[in-house]
């Protein structure tokens, strides 16, 4: 029978966060090219990590949602989820992450982008 001793497991754990890190960044960086969030490596991971510690606050765990809620900020501003429209999606407790990130796409679809929605 295999054995994986819980430092095996946190090493392991390590490795694929920061391969989703490595794939977030890539995204990011492609998505928004002229961010000063994404022009510079070292603060593109900062965030990334300060985010996936936000996200995870709010219960957006699942990695697609957790790539939106990323995009929002490079979208928005790091702190968007301190923003009274954003705070209130969050902050839902009936909510699922996933359902909060559909919440937040809406808003920004029907809200700040309105001529998106209509064609």
């Amino acid at each position: 029978m295999l054995v994986i001793r819980d430092q095996q497991m946190r090493i392991l754990q390590e490795f694929q966060l920061r391969q989703f890190e490595d794939s977030l960044a890539a995204h990011l960086a492609k998505r928004f090219p002229r961010s000063a969030l994404t022009t510079d490596a070292d603060f593109l991971r900062s965030m990334i990590r300060e985010g996936l510690r936000v996200a995870k606050t709010f219960g957006i765990v699942n990695r697609t949602d957790v790539r939106r809620f990323l995009e929002f900020s490079a979208e928005y501003g790091t702190d968007f989820y301190l923003k009274p429209w954003a705070a209130k999606i969050l902050g839902d407790p009936t909510l699922s992450g996933c359902g909060k990130m559909e919440q937040m796409d809406a808003y920004s679809v029907y809200v700040f982008r309105p001529w998106d929605a209509n064609g």
